[in-house]
């Protein structure tokens, strides 16, 4: 485990330089302390001693006099690092429980060294689980009261009701004497629908489709497209 202020002034070494990139000043955690997100350090090489972040995960070694990092590429301004859900650590803070009641000062904060997960805050001397913070702001840290913790609301799964007796779908098929054209069909041919055949259509086997002077109907259509006489239809109703 590791304590926020061993950080605090070590100085930041570029581990494939080899040199000292600045000094850190600070740690952005998340925004009830629950992990360590980024390291800042004032940079040595801006004019103006810029502050730069580091992400906590970018670490390629920490020793217990400096910091090293793995690449010059994990270092981020601070336009880079979204400070939606992270806030600076608030070392000297005051400490409250529930009722308002002033417990200390937050000193310190234990957060493992691989996983940067924290465990604990330390409030005059005294561990305090991370699980009773209830809120952190500008007032210091609220405490939830003694014995209970933080738990995340789940969402409520819809209930669905299951009939109470068993039931079947019928899927209703056509009848056999409905007429069914083809989508490719009804668009080529369907103009032919209320044309008077000047001269009778048959199929091969002589059978009538359609005698002259009848009106042609969604059948006779069909009925020529099913014995391939759409064409023989169409010449014989032309206007």
């Amino acid at each position: 485990m590791r304590k926020i202020t061993s950080y605090l002034s070590l100085p930041v070494i570029s581990g494939s330089q080899h040199k000292i990139l600045g000094t850190i000043t600070g740690v952005l955690c998340e925004k009830r302390l629950k992990s360590v997100g980024f390291f800042a350090f004032s940079d040595l090489y801006s004019k103006d001693s810029e502050n730069m972040y580091v992400a906590a995960r970018s670490l390629k070694k920490i020793n217990d006099d400096s910091v090293v990092l793995s690449n010059l590429l994990c270092i981020k301004s601070q336009s880079d690092v979204s400070e939606k859900d992270l806030i600076e650590f608030p070392l000297g803070a005051p400490v409250y429980t529930a009722d308002g009641k002033a417990l200390g000062v937050l000193s310190d904060l234990y957060f493992g060294d691989t996983d940067k997960i924290a465990t604990a805050i330390i409030v005059n001397e005294t561990p305090v689980l991370v699980e009773r913070i209830a809120s952190v702001d500008a007032q210091g840290v609220i405490l939830l009261p003694d014995g209970k913790k933080r738990v995340r609301k789940q969402k409520n799964k819809p209930v669905i009701e299951k009939p109470e007796k068993d039931f079947k779908v019928s899927i209703l098929s056509p009848p056999e004497n409905a007429l069914s054209l083809p989508v490719k069909a009804l668009s080529n041919y369907g103009f032919l629908i209320g044309r008077v055949a000047t001269s009778s259509v048959y199929d091969k086997n002589n059978v009538p489709i359609i005698k002259k002077g009848a009106l042609v109907t969604k059948k006779v259509v069909f009925d020529a497209h099913k014995k391939n006489r759409l064409i023989a239809l169409t010449l014989a109703t032309c206007r």
